[in-house]
């Protein structure tokens, strides 16, 4: 993000920063508009959830961010730009030059990702815990040949070293401008945040509107999907989830 402030200008301030920034943040955002409604029709199967999905990326509370002049929507671009990648990588009836093409996009935009934020952290947790959900919910199915397939493990290994690169350049320039290769998340501790397991969080937050999106959504969500994983276990039938008319 710094590097592309200074093709645009070289400012000398934080305020000449600012005078590029936040219309470049917007533009992206603008930007990525088109290609998230196209990345969510892709995505997801239900026209009606991928226009919600949309409205709420477009217009939700959290989009403020996209336009402060920060990372977040030369990230948030990146980020669509990624699903769509492991999107068209994940599909089984594709051709080896199609499938390597995919593949090297993956790999580049996940370098591309942590060389605008430190997300290695992150990543690693992610990759792991889908990983174990996988074979957890075909354990499920096919108690007797749970199995991760090939191309999970590869997509999982190209986001694992895109975000070890990705980082590795990040680390090292901040190793050679200030002598610590993890500086991102050391200087985060100034700002209150460690990273800790704290359960306690999701009954008492911190400050309720983040914690509210960052914990107690993803908190239901699991607790629903745990639910009709154990009635799949119990009942051995499938389980039909219908969606509501109303999208809303």
């Amino acid at each position: 993000w710094p590097w592309l402030l200074q093709l645009m200008i070289s400012p000398t301030t934080v305020e000449q920063a600012l005078r590029v920034a936040i219309p470049l943040s917007e533009v992206l955002w603008l930007i990525s508009l088109p290609l998230a409604l196209y990345a969510f029709e892709r995505i997801i199967p239900n026209q009606r959830v991928a226009l919600l999905a949309f409205v709420l990326y477009a217009l939700g509370p959290n989009a403020i961010f996209l336009a402060i002049g920060y990372t977040e929507a030369l990230f948030g671009l990146l980020s669509l730009l990624f699903l769509l990648s492991l999107y068209h990588a994940d599909q089984p009836a594709m051709g080896k030059r199609s499938k390597f093409t995919f593949y090297s996009a993956l790999l580049g935009v996940v370098i591309l990702l942590n060389l605008t934020r430190p997300a290695l952290t992150q990543s690693g947790f992610a990759v792991v815990f889908t990983l174990i959900g996988l074979y957890g919910v075909r354990r499920l199915i096919a108690p007797t040949s749970p199995k991760l397939y090939p191309r999970e493990l590869i997509l999982s290994g190209l986001i694992t070293v895109g975000s070890g690169v990705g980082y590795g350049l990040y680390g090292l320039y901040c190793l050679h401008t200030t002598g610590d290769f993890l500086e991102p998340f050391h200087a985060q501790v100034e700002w209150g945040r460690t990273l800790a397991f704290r359960p306690w969080l999701l009954m008492f937050p911190r400050s309720l509107l983040f914690d509210l999106h960052g914990l107690y959504t993803a908190f239901l969500v699991f607790a629903v999907l745990g639910g009709l994983m154990f009635s799949l276990w119990r009942q051995r039938q499938v389980v039909t989830v219908r969606l509501p008319r109303q999208v809303w």
